[in-house]
């Protein structure tokens, strides 16, 4: 049965291909995912723009050849549909964001509350986002000594905590598959 997505509507076809993409994922631990783009004349979503693995950079192609990009599905391969900052900084930008999740096997599609986007707080998630990627690429330097540990897991705690009130104040969060 097709879901409604706030004003989009997710048909049966691409909630199964959303299904089979976290199957495979499980299969070869890789990262599969697609654009999500509105026909043009109606709410409904189709998958367009398939990729795998590192060539899975959703958020840098922002065309479809089959109506308007509102957003993306990717899975994570090693974790669960819970999104990262960059997933909610993604889904705020465009409008949705979906995720399977290999270890809780859901699938969540996080759509912002906002009809229209909002500059100041789009810049609120890439400010975000930029702490996220810092934190990241410092994680193999700073957690060889205790204190360096301490440190990269109070800024990693606080990030999620960030992570969890811009998904909670700014996404409505629709489950997909259970």
């Amino acid at each position: 049965m097709p879901k409604n997505l706030n004003s989009f509507i997710l048909s049966d076809d691409t909630i199964e291909i959303m299904k089979q993409k976290l199957k495979k994922t499980g299969e070869i631990n890789r990262e599969l995912g697609f654009n999500l783009c509105k026909i043009d004349g109606t709410n409904e979503l189709k998958d367009d723009t398939h990729c795998i693995g590192s060539n899975c950079n959703l958020q840098l192609s922002d065309t479809c050849k089959i109506g308007k990009k509102v957003g993306t599905y990717h899975t994570h391969p090693k974790a669960t549909s819970i999104p990262s900052l960059p997933d909610l900084w993604g889904g705020y930008y465009h409008g949705v964001e979906c995720i399977g999740g290999t270890q809780d096997q859901k699938i969540t599609c996080y759509v912002r509350k906002d009809k229209d986007r909002d500059p100041k707080i789009n810049k609120m998630f890439s400010a975000n986002n930029a702490r996220f990627e810092s934190l990241r690429s410092g994680k193999k330097h700073s957690i060889k000594t205790q204190r360096g540990y301490q440190m990269y897991m109070s800024k990693f705690r606080d990030l999620q905590y960030t992570r969890d009130v811009l998904q909670q104040k700014y996404f409505d969060a629709i489950i997909i598959k259970e």
